[in-house]
């Protein structure tokens, strides 16, 4: 990669220099402004500067451009040029997936790829220290018929510990009577397990959620504490849906839309699942963004692309969607990128309804950050239910400190998760959602 450094007198002129002697396929890695020396730096006009890349591969020559037309594109455009020179960070990020990509294929081809999940990884909770909600278990059972079976051993083989057990519950959904032990419950029923109800609010489950996680403890001994953990792990496991990995179809692609607010990371989660199906599941994927609007939105993409050898169109209207679609009916999947958009715009989500009714295949998937507050998470579901929504992907899941959001959402719209992503790494950080990956992010592992 070729990588060199351009000085001028104004930043258009500088970056007319690098389309010049570099081409219109430069990267732009950094840019920035100094003042020249003077008598105390004044009476001296700024100079810029742009540091740019570009692969050393020949490219093809193209005919002199007229000057007067020349000119009158690059006044139009050169805030868009400016916007665009500010992405060194996707840079690093596109370098880095560059090496992972090139260190994967140098691997002995001959073996296949088996797409087998990671080990889980342990999920600090708020609330999950030092005070023991929710402690990381050496010997926590995972197997649900084990458990079951542990249970009916524990609690249904002595009938004089349930027969002081109340079927009425309190405020919190526990029995209402003292256990067998001589504890004597609070008038709310909140003292049994009282620390695991505590753990539950810690991390951000809403009323109704922990009511019934609390049930499926209601008869199992207070001081049976791991049990009672392992317990809420299956519920809330079997509390919520996921929709697994996106099975090739029978006849014709498996299409997916990231829809969603602006800033939640549908571009990068793109470029994951393009890379997750492409490098792991050896699927033919091609990409297709409509997003038209923001700044290096379509060369960020097209970056990508690149990177991973697939193919990419370009959609602004409907008929250009169904024309991009057609185009690639021989893929296994096509990832549609769209714009950000306002839940509180209802005539741009009208809008982005048009676009998607290009082809009633097509699944809408809602992308929504982790780090949303819950009455607004609610309030952008019900906007984009105009679409319709199928199935919601959550973002940022590193940075927040609780993940209890993730469930109230699925459960109070019977919606099915479909991915999680946890960082900003193409594409390891993302994983194909699961009840019992939920279970282990939301509680603690």
């Amino acid at each position: 990669m070729l990588v060199k450094t351009f000085q001028a007198g104004s930043m258009s002129e500088a970056l007319q220099m690098v389309k010049v002697e570099l081409g219109p396929d430069a990267m732009i890695i950094s840019s920035k402004e100094e003042r020249r020396k003077g008598i105390f730096g004044f009476f001296r006009k700024p100079v810029f500067k742009i540091t740019a890349a570009i692969d050393q591969s020949p490219r093809p020559q193209r005919p002199a451009a007229n000057p007067y037309v020349q000119a009158r594109e690059e006044v139009s455009n050169t805030r868009d040029e400016f916007q665009k020179s500010m992405l060194e960070p996707l840079v690093r990020e596109i370098r880095e997936l560059r090496d992972r990509v090139d260190s994967m294929k140098s691997r002995d081809t001959g073996s296949e790829v088996t797409g087998k999940a990671k080990p889980e990884k342990a999920a600090q909770v708020s609330g999950a220290g030092r005070e023991g909600n929710f402690i990381p278990l050496n010997n926590a059972l995972t197997d649900k018929e084990k458990l079951r079976k542990l249970l009916m051993e524990t609690v249904g083989g002595n009938s004089s510990k349930n027969k002081g057990l109340s079927s009425e519950k309190g405020a919190s959904g526990l029995s209402g009577e003292s256990p067998s032990d001589g504890t004597a419950p609070s008038p709310d029923g909140t003292e049994r397990h009282g620390n695991l109800l505590n753990g539950l609010k810690d991390v951000g489950l809403e009323h109704a959620v922990r009511e019934k996680l609390l049930e499926s403890v209601s008869n199992v001994p207070e001081r049976d504490e791991t049990v009672a953990r392992d317990t809420l792990k299956v519920s809330l496991a079997g509390m919520v849906r996921c929709s697994g990995h996106a099975r090739s179809k029978k006849k014709g692609p498996r299409m997916i839309a990231l829809v969603g607010p602006t800033g939640v990371g549908k571009t990068t989660t793109i470029a994951k699942l393009a890379a997750m199906y492409t490098l792991k599941k050896k699927a033919k994927v091609a990409l297709v963004t409509t997003d038209t609007f923001r700044a290096g939105a379509v060369e960020q993409l097209r970056t990508y692309a690149k990177i991973l050898g697939i193919q990419m169109e370009t959609a602004a209207t409907k008929g250009e969607l169904e024309k991009a679609l057609g185009k690639h009916s021989d893929m296994d999947l096509i990832l549609i990128d769209t714009a950000g958009k306002s839940a509180m715009d209802n005539g741009k989500m009208d809008e982005l309804a048009v676009l998607l009714d290009a082809d009633s295949g097509i699944e809408k998937h809602l992308c929504l950050s982790a780090t949303t507050r819950d009455e607004d998470l609610q309030g952008i579901v019900d906007q984009f239910k105009v679409l319709p929504v199928q199935r919601v992907l959550f973002t940022k899941l590193d940075e927040s400190r609780k993940l209890g959001c993730v469930v109230n959402i699925a459960v109070q719209n019977d919606l099915s998760i479909s991915y999680v992503t946890n960082g900003q790494r193409v594409p390891e950080d993302i994983e194909i959602a699961s009840g019992k990956k939920i279970a282990n992010m939301v509680l603690g592992a």
